[in-house]
């Protein structure tokens, strides 16, 4: 059973309500309507590699150990994750809502051209995540493209290739 909650913030001004699920294996999906239009976020995965990866990054702007747990490195590098199944939960949630965060970053400087910079965002730093920032932005450009945010409601004919 996964886990779910909602939280309000708003876009573009407007206030919303996100109703969220974070499953055991750390996926999660985020329902809101925005302009009379319901979506979808899946957030499907939080690193390249691991999740212990992501969270080593979340924990360099979350130093909050009682509902995020910590991560520290030894003299020779190596990094020890401390968190709990409650502490995990709550850093997907936290990384959610900064997703909705910089979603609203997003309309307010892309405004309708929000998935076109989506798409130019995935090509061109789609490889440069050594940050928890360049994580959420990734990922919430992701959300967007996948989850047609703001696209026109346009239904094509198909045009076949004719020989």
């Amino acid at each position: 059973m996964p886990d779910t909650g909602s939280f309000n913030t708003s876009l573009g001004g407007v206030g919303i309500v996100v109703n969220y699920q974070v499953h055991a294996d750390h996926k999660a999906k985020a329902s809101f309507s925005y302009l009379s239009r319901s979506y979808q976020f899946n957030f499907t995965k939080w690193s390249r590699t691991k999740f212990t990866d992501f969270q080593e990054k979340f924990h360099h702007v979350y130093n909050d150990t009682a509902n995020f747990g910590s991560s520290t490195m030894d003299a020779n590098g190596s990094v020890t994750i401390s968190t709990t199944p409650a502490h995990q939960l709550n850093i997907v949630v936290q990384a959610i809502k900064d997703s909705f965060r910089y979603l609203d970053a997003l309309l307010t400087v892309q405004q309708k051209a929000i998935i076109d910079y989506s798409c130019w965002y995935r090509e061109r730093n789609g490889n440069t995540l050594s940050t928890y920032e360049e994580y959420i932005q990734l990922v919430t450009c992701h959300c967007i493209v996948h989850g047609e945010f703001l696209a026109p409601n346009v239904v094509w004919a198909v045009t076949p290739f004719v020989v």
